[in-house]
C-alpha cells in the first residue's frame, strides 16, 4: 500500500528535531507495522494550496497512492501587507485537489489546520508584514470539513488539547505538538489500511 502525505512545512516536520514531525512518525509506525506499506512525505516548506495544486498530479502519479492525506493551508492564511485571505480561492483549490485525488483513490483524508499563537503571528507593523490569525484558521477548517463531507472523505480536526504550548514559533508544532497530531491521525489511518 502506498500512502502519500501532501502538505507544507508542518507536514514536512519543521521544528521537530527529535522525531521529524507527525508524518515521519506516521511513516515509522506504519512501515514498522507492515513491510507492504510505503509512506511518502511530500510536504514542502512554504507551500500553499496553489503550489500543491500545481504539483499534485505530477507527484502522485508515479507513486500510485492507495491513500492520500492532505495537510495544507497554513501558508494560504498568511496575510501579506493588507491583502486579505481569499477563502473562495482556497475552497476552489481544495475542491480541485479532491477531484484530482479521487482519480487515484477513494481513501482520502484531510487534516485540519493547527491554531496559531497570535501573540507571535500577528504583529502587523513589523517586517516582513505577514501575519496569521486564528479566525482564519477556523474559517479554513470549516471549508476543509465542508468539502470533506461533500466529497465523502475524512476530515480530522486537530485535537482539542492542542494549545499554544505545542507550538514552537507561534505557527509550527514542536515535538509534543507533532506527537499529538500523530496520535490523532494514527487510529484513523489504521482503519483505512
Amino acid at each position: 500500500m502506498n500512502i502519500c502525505v501532501f502538505g507544507d512545512s508542518i507536514t514536512w516536520g519543521s521544528y521537530d528535531p527529535v522525531n521529524g514531525g507527525w508524518a515521519t512518525l506516521l511513516r515509522s509506525y506504519l512501515e514498522g507495522k507492515d513491510d507492504d506499506i510505503t509512506v511518502y512525505n511530500l510536504g514542502i516548506c512554504g507551500d500553499d494550496s496553489y503550489g500543491l495544486l500545481k504539483r499534485f498530479k505530477i507527484e502522485a502519479e508515479p507513486r500510485k497512492p492507495d491513500l492520500i492525506i492532505f495537510a495544507i493551508g497554513a501558508n494560504d492564511i498568511k496575510h501579506q501587507k493588507e491583502n486579505p485571505v481569499r477563502f473562495d480561492e482556497f475552497e476552489n483549490n481544495i475542491d480541485k485537489l479532491m477531484n484530482q485525488a479521487n482519480l487515484f483513490t477513494k481513501k482520502i483524508v484531510i487534516l485540519g489546520m493547527t491554531p496559531v499563537d497570535e501573540k507571535i503571528t500577528t504583529p502587523r507593523n513589523k517586517p516582513p508584514y505577514n501575519f496569521r490569525e486564528n479566525n482564519d484558521v477556523v474559517k479554513c477548517n470549516e471549508i476543509l470539513k465542508t468539502i470533506s463531507e461533500k466529497k465523502k472523505t475524512i476530515f480530522i480536526p486537530i485535537p482539542i488539547n492542542f494549545s499554544e504550548k505545542d507550538l514552537c514559533d507561534g505557527l509550527h508544532p514542536n515535538t509534543i505538538g507533532h506527537s499529538k497530531i500523530f496520535e490523532t491521525i494514527k487510529p484513523i489511518v489504521d482503519n483505512l489500511i
